[in-house]
C-alpha cells in the first residue's frame, strides 16, 4: 500500500531525521523522497511511502508526525 506524503516543517537541523525515524518506528518504508527551502525558512518534502507493514492507519501516522515540534502540516494521500 502506499501512500503520498507531503510535510512543512521549519527549517531546523534534525527535523528530517526525526520525521524518518517516526517513519521508521511506525514500520513505514520510505522509496522516494525529495524536498527544499520553499520560504522564509519553512522546509517542504514529498515522500512515497510504503505503509504495508504499519499495523496503524493514516490518521495515528499523521498524529505521530505532528507531535515533533517544529513540523507545520502533514498531509497523506492514497496513490
Amino acid at each position: 500500500r502506499q501512500r503520498q506524503m507531503c510535510i512543512r516543517d521549519r527549517n531546523v537541523p534534525g527535523t528530517n531525521a526525526n520525521v524518518d525515524a517516526v517513519l521508521g518506528r511506525l514500520g513505514i518504508n520510505i522509496l522516494f523522497g525529495m524536498g527544499g527551502l520553499v520560504e522564509n525558512n519553512v522546509y517542504s518534502s514529498a515522500k512515497l511511502l510504503d505503509i504495508s507493514t504499519c499495523p496503524c492507519g493514516v490518521k495515528e501516522v499523521r498524529r505521530e508526525l505532528e507531535k515533533i515540534p517544529e513540523v507545520i502540516d502533514v498531509y497523506i494521500k492514497e496513490l
